[in-house]
């Protein structure tokens, strides 16, 4: 629980709505956190590639279980990694904190020139923007 603590106070949330979904420590905060990491992008270039998916499975498998999850990219990416005790060649690419889910989160597809902050809507409800297939590939015939 002290490791706990120290990764989620290293950690930034939600800023396009603070107060509103900033998670209290003890009463909202996850249960825990998955630390991604590998080698600086020095050494591989396509890790972060290869962290995506992983993370993308345990969402995944997190949902399938009941569990909400919310990937982090935004925290004390020193701080962490000292917690963590990581070589310094390796970099955190994403914090992943998993609990119990609070509220579901409705997504709203989006092209890509859109806006892609998330927001709250007139009845408090989060709003998470995401790309749609055809937003953001292209497919090209001989």
């Amino acid at each position: 629980k002290n490791m706990l603590k120290k990764v989620f106070d290293g950690t930034f949330w939600a800023a396009n709505v603070k107060p509103h979904r900033t998670p209290v420590w003890g009463e909202s905060s996850p249960y825990c956190f998955i630390a991604v990491y590998g080698p600086s992008e020095r050494k591989a270039a396509y890790a972060k590639f290869d962290a995506g998916a992983a993370i993308m499975s345990m969402l995944f498998q997190a949902c399938e279980a009941g569990l909400g999850c919310c990937w982090l990219g935004s925290f004390n990416q020193k701080e962490v990694k000292n917690l963590l005790n990581l070589a310094d060649d390796s970099q955190i690419y994403a914090l992943v904190a998993v609990g119990y889910p609070a509220e579901e989160p409705q997504y709203e597809n989006i092209n890509i020139s859109d806006e892609q902050s998330y927001y709250l809507n007139t009845e408090k409800k989060l709003i998470v923007p995401k790309y749609t297939v055809a937003a953001i590939t292209e497919f090209y015939e001989d």
